[in-house]
């Protein structure tokens, strides 16, 4: 299910995703995408949203249900990539952390026990807040202002019990004009002190694409991405002011390394 609603029942539309249905299927999508060059599997866990209750805020409906998502997730893992589950109610990421994912994004309906759960299978979170990066389109923040109220109180009990989050920002979904820095400003990541933000806009996010450690082995590798040290990809950023002092100066960005090469400077 990935219904694109508003459309002539004639019109045969592009929706964006592979469909499949059964765990079979899904295994097979996955040596499909791997074969054409993925290096990371996304799957919808759930789709559409409707308010729920105190009980399951943010709900959605589940796409796979009885632990069907298990048949993309292992095959993703035996072919030796990562997977990350659109999850934003609290159904869908049930449904996800008993997949075995590795990420999930969006995740406005994270209770403490799903909290819980993602730390004990060391499970990342994507937090992007579908009202932070359409600043100025009053009209849709209001008609979802309840998922983002329900996101601020995901993040701060998350940020608590030690889930690892990692900045996101679902990019396409706002104006490219938008300054996705917006989103770290504190009013929006609640219970999160700036330099941890600041980590999740990097070295978190680094860890996140780390590349999937067999088990039982002895050394994993790691990425090239997150930190400042020798042998890092540099990319790197500077600002003018204390970030930990004003976040809000990660807006301000006067200096820009790509990969060592200094493309702006001061």
């Amino acid at each position: 299910m990935y219904p694109l609603r508003g459309y002539n029942w004639e019109l045969a539309m592009p929706i964006g995703v592979q469909t499949i249905d059964g765990a079979e299927q899904a295994r097979k999508a996955v040596r499909e995408q791997v074969g054409f060059g993925a290096d990371w599997i996304k799957y919808y866990s759930d789709h559409g949203v409707y308010e729920g209750g105190a009980e399951s805020p943010g709900a959605q409906h589940r796409q796979l249900h009885g632990g069907r998502g298990r048949g993309d997730v292992d095959e993703a893992h035996r072919l030796g990539v990562k997977v990350s589950a659109h999850a934003n109610g609290w159904d869908g990421i049930d449904a996800a952390l008993h997949a075995g994912v590795d990420s999930i994004e969006h995740g406005q309906g994270i209770t403490d026990d799903l909290a819980t759960r993602m730390v004990a299978q060391k499970v990342a979170w994507v937090s992007d807040d579908d009202g932070v990066p359409v600043r100025g389109q009053e009209a849709r923040i209001r008609s979802r202002g309840w998922m983002v109220a329900i996101h601020k109180a995901a993040l701060a009990r998350a940020f608590k019990r030690g889930v690892r989050i990692a900045f996101g920002t679902d990019a396409g979904a706002f104006p490219w004009s938008m300054n996705p820095a917006a989103g770290s400003q504190a009013d929006d990541r609640p219970g999160m002190p700036p330099m941890a933000v600041i980590r999740s806009l990097t070295s978190v996010a680094g860890a996140l694409l780390d590349p999937l450690c067999k088990p039982g082995a002895k050394a994993c590798a790691k990425s090239d991405l997150g930190e400042i040290s020798p042998g890092k990809h540099a990319d790197l950023v500077a600002v003018s002011g204390d970030p930990l002092k004003d976040i809000s100066e990660l807006e301000r960005v006067t200096f820009v390394m790509k990969a060592g090469a200094v493309v702006k400077a001061p």
